[in-house]
């Protein structure tokens, strides 16, 4: 039995280079997903409990995008996506119902398109994305996920005549995820972009990213963007009114693969066992501020490593490993 070293990024840090940078406004977090620009490498997560229209809109203000989840009607999906910006990515699931659903948003207007399920490297997910490309066929972005390895990816690919234009990478990372409790099954995210990164295509880091430094090293990586949840979780912007809980004001937050997402969207059955949780989080205010420290965080890390844009940034990165001290030493450590 061969073991492999996967690392996240709790694991790992930066190198500093020396930098010719006067200010981190001169770093530019543009990047291409094909031909979709994003001004901020930040996709909002296509979760019940993180995105629908207002949570789109103001992705799209900040120079990111949202991911508009799949979890009611195809008409109130619909609905949903009219209200959101043009750049906003759609999902679907597997079926025929599910493809039903996209080629619905397809004619309402929807270019971009995010095929969503917990391990992409499947025949179903092959079949569904054959069906749908043969509809839309280069007229649409269409993103699969989640993927652990460059290796399948790679099988993926070989099963079908357009590639897919990009894919989200990470399995078990998410905050609300249990899968790697629940079966045993998982890579770090941060060990998944490396891996990744090496088939040479467009891919979206998706999971244990919890702050802008970790943004930072998945791109360094090698990652195009991310998908973040809960760094948005418990803001105006996220679905669901808030509520008091222990005198304090919260919002829901759940995994898409959780008992109480699982019964809203009709899965309970035996042979399912959850594989995500859900809590209350803390009410947090606007989304804008949280994007504006991410984009800052970002153009900070850029010019530590003499970066001007995100390419060099990739070009210059140089990661070390670090100890659990090194780690205990990288947080705030001087309040008594």
């Amino acid at each position: 039995m061969n073991f492999q070293q996967f690392l996240t990024f709790d694991d790992v840090l930066l190198i500093p280079n020396f930098s010719r940078i006067n200010s981190r406004a001169e770093c530019s977090t543009t990047t291409k997903l094909g031909s979709i620009k994003l001004d901020l490498p930040v996709i909002s997560a296509n979760m019940d409990t993180i995105t629908e229209d207002r949570m789109a809109k103001t992705m799209a203000e900040f120079g990111g995008s949202g991911a508009l989840h799949r979890f009611g009607t195809i008409e109130n999906n619909v609905k949903m996506f009219k209200n959101s910006a043009p750049n906003t990515f759609v999902s679907i699931g597997l079926g025929d119902k599910e493809i039903a659903r996209g080629l619905a948003l397809f004619d309402a207007g929807a270019t971009n398109f995010i095929i969503d399920v917990a391990h992409g490297a499947s025949e179903n997910v092959v079949n569904t994305y054959n069906e749908f490309r043969s509809c839309v066929n280069h007229n649409a972005h269409i993103m699969v996920g989640n993927f652990s390895t460059a290796d399948s990816i790679s099988a993926f690919v070989s099963k079908t005549r357009i590639s897919p234009d990009s894919f989200k990478v990470g399995i078990g990372g998410g905050s609300m995820c249990t899968t790697r409790i629940v079966t045993g099954v998982g890579i770090p995210t941060l060990g998944s972009v490396f891996d990744c990164n090496r088939t040479g295509r467009d891919i979206i880091a998706d999971g244990g990213l919890r702050n802008s430094g970790d943004i930072a090293k998945a791109l360094a990586a090698g990652a195009k963007a991310v998908m973040i949840g809960s760094m948005l979780a418990g803001t105006d912007e996220t679905p669901n009114d808030v509520e008091i809980f222990n005198d304090v004001p919260h919002k829901i937050y759940r995994g898409s693969a959780s008992k109480d997402s699982y019964q809203a969207q009709g899965k309970v059955a035996n042979h399912r066992a959850p594989e995500g949780e859900a809590t209350f989080v803390r009410y947090k205010g606007s989304a804008k501020e949280i994007l504006q420290n991410i984009k800052a965080g970002i153009q900070s890390s850029m010019s530590y490593l003499n970066s001007r844009n995100l390419q060099e940034f990739k070009e210059n990165a140089k990661f070390i490993q670090i100890t659990q001290s090194g780690f205990s030493e990288s947080k705030p450590h001087g309040k008594l």
